[in-house]
């Protein structure tokens, strides 16, 4: 059970520490299993020691909290190409809907508060829980892809820890209304760890699955790890 995989009182649990070695630093993901949320971290390492700074360098979900909600940009795919993660795109693929209408709930799931206790259930933070996906980082550091059970995959900026954008996998859109449940209790979605690969004609094509989460696996080309907008995403 994951919830006493966690262990301590605080129910705060240090999922998955990663190495950087060619970028000296490490990162690292965890989850709170008292509201289902999650954080990605990175401290620098000394090279002379070998010493991690008690000191993180970035806390992407104190960065998610702050943002505002309708400037994230998040892609998904339709079963036949790339789309923005809008109802107008993929609303009809949320077959299931506890409250609201779909347009409420993408909402909801892109961060929208307005309905947290209302409508949906009340969240301490955007950033969902992180259990078995680890951090993993494009070759030049600048980039760190983290999969979380909000059935999105993260790219976050690898120096400050903010998030640059999110994809959400077609294998998760016909559950992702359990997430907005008053009376949730936990699922996997996004969870497994992806790889990154660095191709002999200079594209990094990014490949993960689901685990826990389901069947099915997503391929991105993260060569310009940057977005600009949910279209750059989706393409």
């Amino acid at each position: 059970d994951i919830v006493f995989k966690a262990g301590a009182q605080s129910a705060v649990g240090l999922a998955n520490p990663n190495l950087s070695i060619g970028t000296n630093k490490a990162v690292w993901s965890s989850y709170n299993g008292r509201g289902w949320t999650g954080d990605v971290n990175a401290s620098s390492i000394n090279l002379t020691t070998g010493a991690v700074s008690s000191t993180p360098m970035s806390s992407t979900a104190d960065q998610m909290n702050a943002m505002l909600w309708s400037t994230r940009k998040i892609g998904s795919f339709n079963g036949t190409t790339g789309v923005a993660f809008t109802d107008a795109a993929i609303g009809s693929r949320l077959t299931f809907v506890p409250a609201g209408t779909t347009a409420q709930l993408v909402n909801w799931l892109r961060g929208d508060k307005s309905q947290d206790g209302l409508l949906y259930r009340k969240r301490i933070g955007i950033l969902g829980d992180i259990v078995n996906a680890e951090p993993v980082e494009t070759p030049d550091g600048s980039t760190i892809f983290q999969g979380a059970n909000d059935g999105m995959l993260h790219a976050i900026d690898g120096v400050t820890g903010a998030e640059k954008w999110a994809y959400v996998p077609s294998g998760v859109h016909a559950n992702m209304g359990a997430l907005a449940m008053k009376t949730y209790s936990h699922r996997f979605f996004v969870d497994g760890t992806p790889t990154i690969q660095k191709l002999d004609g200079g594209s990094v094509i990014l490949v993960g699955g689901l685990r826990a989460g389901g069947q099915g696996f997503y391929a991105l080309n993260v060569t310009n790890p940057n977005a600009s907008s949910d279209a750059d995403v989706a393409s």
